[in-house]
């Protein structure tokens, strides 16, 4: 989906959505700012069990709507200010404040994963009290496999993209997929090629911008003299409650999601806008073969 003002009008008449318009009931405290598949989920999972209410993980994004929509709107109007589409540029367009975050993130004291991440300059920039993560994988061949086998294939799956036509809801969860996983994660132009040249291509870029995320946060975090956490989950509670200064609760490190767990959940998720997609779908077949029984008998008679 192209980011073209005509286009984004009439999308924004035909699958009218407001985006979130929260506002900020409580400080924010974290920030973790590392990409899908760094330990997000166990990440968020601990920060919960630590006392951090509200942690806005991924999937809170696709579960809301308005929440997918805001985040598209945010992504579309930094493509619009000609503002880098790196996570970690120091480049900030003035649109992007405390108040423009909070509509979205109000309600949470921390936030993982994406789109998070995809705005993290933005984000250190907008909440400079917060305490910063960089969660990372130090494999990162391991990350850049895990990411094309989790991501490629749902955002290359033909039902994907034509389920998102039918129901408003589709529409900007696949619109904010286009405007910030793809981008974040290399993904432009995924679907053009699947050959073995194609993949490694797609992955040599990706690994790439995986270094360039991190090093760029850490070129901002300096330049701010800003202290952070540079941990992976393997290392779990110690290094983690050290540097939030909390006390390391009983039991083992939460476990987050394998790839089973993700599709699973993403099945889930899915299912529940299936139903009323596919009676959309009806209703448009209905009207479209009506619509041709009409004009049939009007051109040739009856």
């Amino acid at each position: 989906m192209s980011n073209n003002p005509v286009l984004n009008a009439l999308y924004n008449f035909i699958y009218p959505q407001p985006s979130a318009n929260r506002t900020r009931d409580r400080p924010m405290r974290v920030l973790a700012l590392g990409f899908s598949r760094t330990g997000t989920e166990s990440l968020s999972k601990a920060l919960s069990q630590l006392g951090y209410d509200n942690v806005y993980h991924g999937f809170q994004a696709v579960r809301s709507a308005p929440d997918a929509a805001a985040w598209a709107r945010l992504a579309l109007a930094r493509e619009a200010a000609n503002t880098t589409t790196s996570s970690s540029s120091p480049s900030i367009s003035p649109l992007f404040t405390a108040a423009t975050f909070d509509r979205i993130l109000g309600h949470c004291s921390a936030v993982t994963d994406a789109p998070c991440c995809f705005f993290g300059a933005e984000l250190l920039a907008a909440y400079p009290s917060a305490l910063v993560i960089l969660n990372r994988r130090r494999d990162i061949d391991a990350w850049n496999r895990s990411i094309e086998a989790n991501f490629v294939p749902l955002l290359t799956s033909w039902w994907y993209v034509a389920r998102s036509w039918f129901h408003t809801k589709a529409f900007w969860v696949r619109r904010c997929h286009e405007h910030v996983t793809r981008p974040c994660y290399a993904m432009e132009g995924v679907g053009v090629g699947r050959g073995e040249g194609a993949v490694r291509e797609r992955m040599e870029r990706r690994k790439r911008r995986y270094e360039e995320h991190y090093a760029g946060l850490e070129r901002v975090l300096k330049e701010q003299e800003r202290p952070y956490l540079d941990w992976t989950v393997e290392e779990g509670w110690g290094p983690l409650c050290a540097f939030l200064g909390d006390e390391v609760p009983e039991g083992p490190f939460p476990s987050g999601n394998d790839g089973e767990a993700l599709q699973a959940m993403r099945k889930r998720l899915q299912r529940a806008t299936n139903e009323k997609i596919i009676r959309n779908l009806m209703i448009f077949g209905g009207v479209m073969v009506a619509s041709i029984a009409v004009l049939a008998r009007y051109y040739f008679g009856g």
